[in-house]
């Protein structure tokens, strides 16, 4: 019986860690796209063009594989936080 459990269990944390990464995807472009400052774009326009790309191919591979990564999850927070400290 534990071992199903644990599959159960293994199951929801990669479905919660999934939908958390697409949240933060939703996030980041959003905000590069809604909130950025116009002197922000001015001054790291490769910054902010190069974090796009990535959270858009991140999300794609989330998407096709159901599923993410600690290491993917630690990047988007990463890339949110250098993106939310251009807004304030």
């Amino acid at each position: 019986m534990g071992n199903k459990e644990e599959v159960k269990e293994n199951e929801e944390s990669k479905q919660t860690e999934m939908e958390e990464a697409l949240e933060l995807c939703d996030e980041i472009l959003g905000a590069i796209e809604h909130e950025l400052p116009e002197k922000a774009w001015d001054i790291a326009l490769d910054f902010f063009e190069g974090i796009r790309e990535k959270v858009k191919d991140l999300r794609i591979w989330v998407e096709t594989n159901e599923r993410a990564t600690k290491k993917q999850l630690t990047a988007l927070e990463n890339w949110n936080l250098g993106v939310q400290a251009w807004i304030k």
